[in-house]
């Protein structure tokens, strides 16, 4: 692996680190969020780390983090982790006669400030330079689709999930351009979602985020977008060739949502809204859907 920073830095080690205590005590896991996100697709340095469980294991996960005395479980109904909005709060009371701090306004405009709110979480000690907070999400909130996850062996054709020392990951980024972080060598292997199966529960999560009124529907596009990314894999395969095979892997009903978002995959369709809005109507009538958020769809016109 070389994302071109220290492994503290990259978030893999804490990561890392992590699912060492959850597999120690015996509780099932899988790395999911933007960490995920950056073994697919395009590599981004956020300071958090989510992983979903069961969800009758969240509560002994964050004991046996916070067990570790490295983990700190955050009861500040204040933090803004319990919120969904991540932006500065000091970008609100600025005044908006004066320019903004160039600082302020990046902050401001980070594809990590949206994102769902964990169960519980964890702000990570000093041991972890950068690295700001571990989530711990439940499995019928964001994971709902798939199958158990279990601390059984991962068979090596798995649909659903992979380890992050998986040769079949993309190798890692070359300095100064845009990429992965590659697999994960030397560190202690975790459990993400396949390529495939990544790219489901993001579109299934969007569906049912739609129009959300806390702007979660932003997260899981944003994601979305890095994870099908300009993501040229050397010597092997080419930005078609690579999203030719997700759709050979993909449900194939996504693949129409899949065709309208990347202009590689194949004629351009009416846009993204069009098969989304199709598709969720066929999800709702199913009742495939759980735990809607409250919404607002009219600015979310095909």
């Amino acid at each position: 692996m070389d994302t071109g920073t220290d492994t503290k830095r990259s978030g893999a080690l804490p990561a890392a680190d992590v699912a060492r205590v959850f597999d120690n005590a015996r509780i099932p896991h899988v790395l999911f969020g933007w960490w995920a996100v950056a073994c697919h697709g395009k590599y981004h340095a956020f300071p958090e780390i989510d992983f979903v469980l069961p969800d009758d294991k969240i509560e002994a996960a964050a004991n046996a983090l916070a067990a570790t005395g490295h983990f700190h479980r955050c009861t500040d109904l204040d933090c803004v982790e319990w919120t969904a909005d991540r932006r500065p709060r000091d970008y609100f009371q600025a005044p908006r006669h004066q320019p903004l701090p160039i600082t302020m306004l990046g902050a401001q405009m980070a594809m990590n400030n949206w994102h769902a709110i964990a169960r519980e979480h964890l702000h990570i000690g000093p041991g972890y330079d950068f690295f700001k907070v571990i989530s711990l999400y439940a499995k019928s909130h964001l994971l709902w689709s798939f199958p158990e996850i279990t601390l059984d062996p991962i068979a090596s054709d798995d649909r659903t999930y992979m380890f992050t020392d998986d040769v079949r990951l993309p190798p890692p980024r070359r300095e100064g351009e845009d990429g992965s972080t590659g697999p994960w060598d030397g560190l202690y292997p975790v459990k993400i979602p396949t390529y495939a199966a990544l790219i489901e529960a993001l579109l299934l999560l969007y569906c049912r985020d739609l129009g959300s009124l806390e702007h979660t529907d932003q997260a899981w596009a944003s994601m979305t977008n890095e994870a099908l990314g300009k993501i040229l894999i050397p010597g092997t395969l080419n930005l078609n060739e690579r999203i030719s095979e997700l759709r050979r892997n993909i449900d194939p009903r996504w693949v129409p949502i899949l065709d309208s978002s990347h202009f590689n995959t194949g004629p351009l369709t009416k846009g993204l809204l069009a098969p989304i809005h199709n598709y969720r109507a066929v999800l709702l009538a199913s009742n495939e859907l759980p735990d809607i958020p409250p919404h607002d769809l009219d600015g979310y016109h095909m």
